[in-house]
């Protein structure tokens, strides 16, 4: 599924692997604390399921998964009504190996 850019102000701290791992983390390095920790989880989870549903539904109505879906979108908003490889792969951010012609 091709992946949106994100806005970094919105998106929790990065933190390494191993530090994830180890599950060690102080309050200043998580990062959100209180209101906006509860705020953010809620946000995740509220995205899971809205993606999961228009997922099913796009699934069951269309027969399309969102990626075809997305692939689509690119293709219609082409006044030719096609896009080149490397540009579609650019479009839906990922490597035009990922895309097939």
């Amino acid at each position: 599924m091709a992946r949106r850019p994100t806005d970094r102000s919105c998106s929790p701290p990065q933190h390494s692997s191993k530090s994830i791992a180890r599950g060690s983390f102080t309050a200043s390095e998580r990062g959100l604390l209180g209101p906006e920790e509860h705020l953010w989880r809620a946000w995740t989870q509220l995205s899971a399921e809205l993606s999961a549903t228009l997922q099913r539904e796009m699934q069951s109505g269309a027969k399309l998964s969102m990626s075809d879906n997305e692939v689509l979108i690119h293709l219609t908003d082409s006044p030719e009504g096609r896009v080149r490889v490397s540009d579609l792969a650019r479009l839906l951010q990922c490597e035009r190996s990922r895309v097939s012609p």
